[in-house]
């Protein structure tokens, strides 16, 4: 993953096909996810979510997210969106063995 405390981080959840933006471009206030040891944790009732680390803030990122919850894969959508504009960045996507637990 990028170094993350020189990342952006963005975190989305889709619930009952519904993709929604949780946290859009935490940067400074990152602190809000972190355990204090290096690593971040999210936790969340969902089908799945989708962690991003990029070196720049991704603007368009609910706009993206609006369109590939109408796409037959959103999660295939959201990566191929995201990594044309970032190709650097890292996404990491949670299944539901994770049990709404995701560690980054």
């Amino acid at each position: 993953m990028t170094q993350e405390h020189l990342a952006y981080i963005d975190i989305l959840t889709s619930k009952n096909g519904q993709l929604n933006v949780v946290h859009h471009g935490l940067f400074k206030d990152k602190g809000i996810i972190a355990t204090g040891d290096g690593r971040f944790f999210y936790r969340d009732t969902a089908d799945f979510i989708a962690i991003i680390s990029s070196k720049k803030p991704i603007e368009s990122l609910p706009a993206i997210a609006q369109v590939a919850q109408g796409d037959l894969d959103p999660v295939a959508y959201l990566q191929e969106r995201v990594l044309e504009l970032q190709p650097d960045a890292h996404i990491i996507i949670s299944s539901q063995e994770d049990d709404g637990f995701l560690w980054f």
